[in-house]
C-alpha cells in the first residue's frame, strides 16, 4: 500500500495564561507617608478645606471654597501611615471654631482623610487627621 502525501496547513494553538493566585512584586505599591497628627496640639477646633479639592455638595448646591467645615476636630498626636493614593488637602485649623474663624485666627495645615469602614461623626466614611508640617517632601516615606 502506497501512502500519498497530503499538505497540512501549519497551525498554532494559543492558550491564555490565567494565574490562580496573585503575588505582588517588590516595589509594586505606592509610597506611604508617615506624619504626626499635631494640628492644634490636641485642643478642640474646626478644620476647613481651602483648596477646593474635595467637591462637596450641600442639599444639591455646590459649597463655596473653604466652607466645608469639620467641627470638634482635635489632634490625636499619633504617627500615621497614609498611602499616596489617599486624599490630602491644604486647610486651616481654627482653635476656637467659628469664633476664631470670624476673627481670622487660624493655622495652616495639611488634612488627611483616612478611609474607614464606617461613618465617623458624619464625616462621610473618613477619620480626619491634620499636621502642621506643610512640606510633604520632608515627611518620612516608605514603599507599600
Amino acid at each position: 500500500m502506497i501512502m500519498k502525501r497530503r499538505y497540512e496547513r501549519p497551525s498554532a494553538y494559543i492558550e491564555e495564561f490565567t494565574p490562580n493566585e496573585y503575588v505582588a512584586a517588590c516595589g509594586e505599591g505606592g509610597t506611604i507617608y508617615k506624619f504626626q497628627c499635631t494640628a492644634g496640639g490636641g485642643k478642640n477646633g474646626d478644620l476647613t478645606d481651602i483648596t477646593g479639592t474635595i467637591n462637596y455638595t450641600d442639599g444639591g448646591r455646590h459649597k463655596e471654597l473653604g466652607t466645608e467645615r469639620y467641627t470638634s476636630y482635635h489632634a490625636c498626636n499619633a504617627e500615621h501611615s497614609a498611602s499616596s493614593s489617599d486624599t490630602f488637602v491644604r486647610g486651616r485649623y481654627y482653635p476656637n471654631g467659628g469664633y476664631d474663624n470670624l476673627k481670622g485666627k487660624y493655622e495652616e495645615v495639611y488634612i488627611w482623610f483616612e478611609p474607614v469602614s464606617k461613618d465617623w461623626w458624619g464625616n462621610k466614611g473618613y477619620d480626619i487627621h491634620a499636621t502642621t508640617n506643610l512640606n510633604p517632601e520632608t515627611w518620612e516615606t516608605a514603599k507599600s
